[in-house]
């Protein structure tokens, strides 16, 4: 879950391993996708939408930061939940892109997890 005030600046930082032995995945070559909707179910209205690699900017989306252990940063800017409505309970994924094949990584294994906006 994660839980941000309307107009904060916040940081999240992940390792991402496989639960069959724990080790970290390796994300040289990867692409990070991060989307926030209102809708669990949706697959096209995202309310917010990072996309994170080896290059990007640390505080605009994030940035992956130890790719071979499977790091990386999700930087949430101030504007990013202005258009957001306090209470209101919103969903997220976190998809792995490489080569052809994109896969969920978000926190707990399944497509969404939830994604809290509080009063600033």
């Amino acid at each position: 879950m994660i839980n941000i005030k309307i107009g904060e600046q916040k940081s999240y930082t992940y390792t991402i391993q496989l639960k069959e032995t724990g080790l970290p995945i390796n994300l040289v070559n990867s692409k990070i996708l991060f989307q926030v909707k209102k809708d669990e179910y949706d697959t096209d209205n995202f309310l917010i939408e990072k996309n994170i690699t080896e290059t990007s900017e640390q505080f605009v989306d994030g940035k992956i930061i130890d790719a071979q252990n499977g790091k990386f940063t999700i930087f949430f800017k101030a504007e990013d939940s202005l258009n957001l409505e306090a209470g209101q309970e919103y969903f997220y994924t976190i998809w792995r892109i490489y080569g052809n094949t994109k896969e969920v990584i978000s926190a707990s294994g399944s497509k969404v997890e939830k994604f809290i906006v509080n009063p600033a």
